[in-house]
């Protein structure tokens, strides 16, 4: 779904679920550790999501980012916030991911 080259932006604007996201950003953060402050900040400065709307995400995740939830459930989340905070130039008209 992406390479090298590919911003966050674009990534998310491919419809890439929660799950997606957090491999996306381990992968690019190495050799820092992706920790959940670490990805609310990520978040929030590439994609404009305020700490209020994505922490709402920790539930879901214990700190080694195994989910403690249904894997379709967390993603069905994580698609419906990107997309909502999303900017209208990256968000392709008919989007239905979920």
């Amino acid at each position: 779904m992406t390479t090298s080259r590919t911003s966050l932006a674009e990534f998310v604007a491919q419809g890439a679920g929660c799950f997606d996201v957090v491999e996306y950003l381990t992968a690019r953060e190495r050799p820092a550790e992706l920790t959940f402050f670490r990805f609310l900040l990520i978040l929030q400065e590439e994609l404009g999501i305020p700490f209020g709307e994505t922490r709402k995400l920790g539930v879901y995740f214990k700190p080694d980012w195994t989910p403690m939830a249904d894997v379709e459930l967390i993603d069905r989340f994580g698609r419906q916030l990107f997309r909502d905070k999303r900017l209208p130039d990256l968000l392709p008209l008919g989007d239905t991911h979920d």
